[in-house]
C-alpha cells in the first residue's frame, strides 16, 4: 500500500509540476481598434523579473529568462505609450496603444527601441 501512495504521489507531482509550466508559457493577445493588450498569469512576480522591448516591428519579452514575442509590423502603434503593470491577480497587462492621427504615423522613427518598466 505504502508504494502505490508513493506512486501516487510521484504521478500527483509531475502532474502539479506539468500545469505550472503550461501556465507559465500561457499568455494572450487581444487586438482592438484603439491597442493591442498582451496578458500573462505570473504569480510571484517581481517587476525587476519583467524585461519588455519594443519597437516598430515587435513587441518582446522575458519574464525569468522565457522570452515571448508579438509581431507589430504593418500596424502603426504608439510604443512611446505602452505600459505595463501586474494586477493584484498576478497578470502582467502589456498595452501598447495604436496611432489614430494620420500626421504621426509619418512621423515614425523605425530605429527606435523602448525598453518599458513594469508599474
Amino acid at each position: 500500500m505504502a508504494q502505490n501512495n508513493n506512486l501516487f504521489s510521484r504521478i500527483w507531482s509531475q502532474l502539479v509540476n506539468n500545469v505550472n509550466q503550461l501556465i507559465k508559457r500561457y499568455y494572450e493577445v487581444n487586438e482592438t481598434e484603439d491597442s493591442l493588450t498582451v496578458r500573462q498569469y505570473v504569480p510571484g512576480l517581481r517587476k525587476e523579473d519583467v524585461k519588455i522591448r519594443v519597437d516598430h516591428n515587435s513587441l518582446r519579452f522575458t519574464i525569468n529568462g522565457n522570452g515571448h514575442g508579438h509581431d507589430l509590423t504593418g500596424k502603426h502603434y504608439n510604443i512611446y505609450q505602452t505600459k505595463a503593470h501586474v494586477s493584484d491577480d498576478h497578470v502582467l497587462n502589456i498595452v501598447v496603444p495604436k496611432i489614430k492621427d494620420e500626421e504621426e504615423r509619418y512621423q515614425e522613427d523605425d530605429d527606435v527601441v523602448i525598453h518599458v518598466n513594469v508599474e
